[in-house]
C-alpha cells in the first residue's frame, strides 16, 4: 500500500466510526420518541451478521476527542479542496452537532430554569479508559450547565490534573459521595 493509500484508509476508518456513532444516536432519539428500547435495539443490530456483534454502535454521546471529529473535518477539507461532493460525511459532520444539543433538550424537559440546581456530571474524560480532557463533549456540557446558572459539580477517577480554570466553576471532588451530597440531577458520562 502507498502511503498515500495508507493515509486515505485511515481517515474513512474513522469516518466510518463516526457514522455508526451518529446513525446509533439518531436511532436512540427515535427510540425515546417511540417507546422503542435504544438497548433492545441495539442488540437487535448487532445480531445481523452483517453488521455483527463488534460494531461500533452504542447510543451515548455526540462523539468528541480528537481522533473521529479530526478525521470527518480532514475528510470535508479534502472535499472542498478537490471539489468532491461527500453528503454522507457532511451529514455526519452535522449529525453529530446535532447530537450535541440532546442533554439541553432532555433537561429542558425536566427543569424549566437550571438556575440554583445542583448537578453532578460523573465522568469528565472525553472517553471511557483515558485521563484526557481536551475535547471532552462531558467538559462542554459542564461548562454549558454552569452557564445556564447551575451549580455544577464533578467526579472522574481517572483525573489527576484538574486545570486550573474548570476547578473555579466546576469543582472536582475526590469521592462519588462527596460529589453527589445534595444533587438534585446527575449526568452520567461514559
Amino acid at each position: 500500500m502507498s502511503v498515500e493509500s495508507a493515509e486515505m484508509t485511515k481517515h474513512p476508518i474513522n469516518a466510518f466510526l463516526a457514522t455508526s456513532i451518529c446513525f446509533i444516536n439518531e436511532i436512540a432519539t427515535l427510540c425515546e420518541r417511540s417507546g422503542a428500547d435504544a438497548l433492545e435495539v441495539e442488540r437487535g443490530l448487532k445480531s445481523e451478521q452483517r453488521i455483527g456483534p463488534q460494531s461500533y454502535l452504542h447510543a451515548g454521546g455526540a462523539f468528541s476527542g480528537g481522533t473521529l471529529a479530526r478525521d470527518i473535518a480532514f475528510l470535508r477539507a479534502l472535499g472542498k479542496q478537490t471539489g468532491i461532493g461527500i453528503p454522507l460525511v457532511e451529514g455526519v459532520f452535522a449529525s453529530n452537532e446535532y447530537h450535541k444539543t440532546w442533554l439541553p433538550r432532555c433537561i429542558a424537559g425536566v427543569f424549566p430554569t437550571l438556575v440554583g440546581r445542583r448537578i453532578t456530571v460523573l465522568g469528565l474524560t472525553y472517553k471511557p479508559g483515558t485521563n484526557t480532557l481536551r475535547r471532552s463533549a462531558a467538559v462542554e456540557a459542564a461548562q454549558w450547565l454552569h452557564a445556564q446558572g447551575a451549580e455544577v459539580h464533578a467526579f472522574d477517577p481517572q483525573i489527576h490534573n484538574y486545570p486550573p480554570g474548570l476547578e473555579n466553576h466546576i469543582p472536582l471532588h475526590a469521592s462519588i459521595a462527596s460529589a453527589l451530597a445534595e444533587t438534585e440531577a446527575i449526568v452520567l458520562w461514559c
